[in-house]
């Protein structure tokens, strides 16, 4: 490695953690927008295959159990 006369010395140093600092911000963004881009890409591409798909909707969701035996009833939990 080349030794640096010290008035460089300190410029190259800081311009490493200035460096540092834009890496980090620079990664926070890109993966950021790649974040929402996929997956709000996937999103919108689903959500228009649902709006194709035609599924009854039910009028309720509730569904009838027949205990196998009543006793079952007295000690639910």
């Amino acid at each position: 490695m080349i030794t640096l006369p010290s008035p460089l010395r300190w410029l190259w140093e800081g311009w490493k953690r200035v460096g540092h600092a834009i890496g980090i911000a620079m990664s926070f963004v890109v993966l950021t927008v790649l974040w929402i881009v996929v997956f709000g890409f996937y999103a919108l591409i689903m959500k228009c295959g649902k709006l194709f798909k035609r599924t009854p909707t039910p009028a309720t969701y509730w569904h009838d159990v027949d205990p196998d035996y009543p006793e079952s009833l007295l000690h639910s939990f």
